[in-house]
């Protein structure tokens, strides 16, 4: 647990989150005391980047860090499973930098933390759960061979 000195706290994944940036994608919360399982940072990273990471390469991993840079976006540093650092580049769109925060940041948070996130959904139909992974996009909206479309929504399961 972390004690933030950050603005926003929010609830994702199972984990409380203390961030510097705003994250409109997650759902907000109050931290009673004053903890949290990750803190966000924005910082820079310029320096450790320099020092660690040749000039052609894009990350580097070592045994509690993954370090990686997206061109024209922003330098992130994931650290033992409850802290991200974040520099976003001067030509950074702010969504931008929150995607990969929200994405393979947390994604290498919870793969620290030894959890498997795994790209999906769950549904409920006849009271079973029934979990649902593929890559993205792959549950989306299809049409059938006659043109009739079909999703989770049409089925009226439940969504978890």
């Amino acid at each position: 647990m972390h004690r933030p000195i950050k603005r926003f706290s929010y609830k994702a994944f199972g984990l409380t989150i203390a961030s510097d940036f705003e994250l409109p994608e997650l759902q907000p919360v109050n931290l009673e005391d004053d903890l949290s399982d990750i803190a966000i940072f924005k910082t820079n990273l310029s320096f450790k980047w320099t020092e660690l990471v040749g000039q052609d390469e894009d990350f580097v991993i070592k045994p509690d860090f993954v370090m990686f840079r997206v061109p024209y976006v922003a330098i992130y540093l994931i650290h033992n499973g409850n802290e991200i650092f974040v520099t976003p580049l001067a030509s950074a769109e702010e969504d931008q930098v929150r995607l990969y925060i929200l994405g393979t940041c947390m994604g290498a948070i919870l793969l620290q933390r030894k959890v498997l996130p795994l790209h999906g959904n769950a549904v409920v139909v006849d009271g079973k759960a029934y979990a649902v992974v593929g890559d993205s996009g792959a549950g989306n909206q299809r049409e059938d061979k006659k043109g009739e479309k079909s999703n989770v929504k049409n089925r009226k399961w439940q969504v978890l």
